[in-house]
């Protein structure tokens, strides 16, 4: 399969509808974005978010919350420089 690449200021990573099935995403599923060499990783963050509510307590999970928003903000102030 072959895609064309845009650019956009807005944090959307567009795909076809053929790719979104194999990957069984819909849309408005949360990913993460990772990019080692030429190659475009992607994982799913929502399982990792519905946790939040259950490991309230968790200092250990909070710090790793912390993080990821951190990373998040970070990732999306780069797209706006």
């Amino acid at each position: 399969m072959s895609v064309i690449v845009k650019s956009s200021k807005e944090p959307y990573l567009v795909m076809p509808e053929g790719l979104l099935e194999q990957l069984a995403l819909r849309d408005g599923d949360e990913v993460r974005v990772v990019v080692k060499d030429d190659t475009i990783h992607l994982s799913r963050i929502a399982a990792f978010l519905q946790l939040q509510g259950s490991l309230g307590d968790d200092d250990k999970f909070d710090e790793a919350m912390n993080l990821l928003q951190r990373k998040w903000r970070e990732w999306q102030a780069l797209g706006s420089a």
